[in-house]
């Protein structure tokens, strides 16, 4: 008798009572995912609507009149500048006719005496650096002269010449 209660029990259970249950469970999940995805939407809605404040903020600080007037300002001094650069050459160009050069002329007569003076400064750099070595030079020479004649006046060998390092040198700093 008892164990024919506990299994009309069990089945009762598993027959009635599980399977709704589960519906229950079913049910409830479908409406946390509902709840879930509204909260979702209505995040998204604020972030649309924060985008939308701040759209219409800027809107309001900066008119249509405003860029329109900003870009016609823009498109006038452009045209302003541009006859300034077509004025300055044909300035220049006058200039040149009346000197009786053309363009390309002055560009590579120019291009030529920038030429000659770098290269007369680099051969006047040079000098100046030969200069420089051969003074320096001669002045530790000198002083090694005057320690070579002290060593052979302690020593007694007198005649030993001294190197001519710096002469050579500026030789060939020179050429």
């Amino acid at each position: 008798n008892l164990a024919l209660s506990r299994l009309r029990l069990k089945r009762h259970v598993e027959l009635d009572v599980l399977p709704k249950r589960l519906d229950a469970l079913h049910s409830i999940e479908r409406i946390y995912l509902r709840l879930e995805q509204t909260s979702s939407e209505i995040q998204l809605m604020e972030a649309f609507e924060a985008g939308t404040r701040a759209l219409r903020g800027l809107n309001d600080s900066v008119k249509v009149d405003r860029v329109n007037r900003v870009f016609d300002d823009w498109a006038e001094e452009s045209l302003r500048a541009s006859d300034l650069d077509d004025v300055m050459a044909d300035g220049r160009a006058g200039m040149q006719a009346a000197a009786g050069l053309s363009g390309e002329e002055t560009d590579e007569e120019l291009e030529a005496e920038l030429e000659a003076l770098l290269e007369e400064e680099r051969k006047s750099g040079l000098k100046e650096l030969a200069l420089k070595v051969t003074s320096h030079t001669d002045t530790a020479m000198g002083a090694n002269a005057n320690l070579i004649a002290d060593a052979n006046a302690d020593t007694g060998n007198a005649g030993v010449e001294e190197p001519d390092d710096a002469g050579k040198l500026a030789d060939i700093l020179q050429q």
